[in-house]
């Protein structure tokens, strides 16, 4: 399911870049924001703790990416 998602999301995004700015490598793009949007996604989820401990959003999935990010900054 995030797979999916995160394709909806860059073929959008794709179809915007190539209107707006046709000049930008949307390949190197996606790769690099692909690439980080665990890290992205779990500064979300540290957001949201300290500023709503008991929201909907903080589930067992941000739970996971977040220990995931950890564990690859703090080996």
């Amino acid at each position: 399911m995030e797979s999916q998602l995160l394709d909806h999301y860059f073929d959008g995004l794709r179809a915007r870049i190539r209107e707006k700015h046709p000049q930008t490598d949307f390949t190197a793009l996606e790769s690099e924001w692909r690439g980080l949007y665990d890290v992205a996604w779990a500064d979300f989820h540290r957001f949201l703790k300290g500023w709503s401990p008991d929201h909907w959003k903080i589930n067992t999935y941000s739970e996971r990416l977040t220990r995931r990010v950890l564990a690859r900054l703090m080996p």
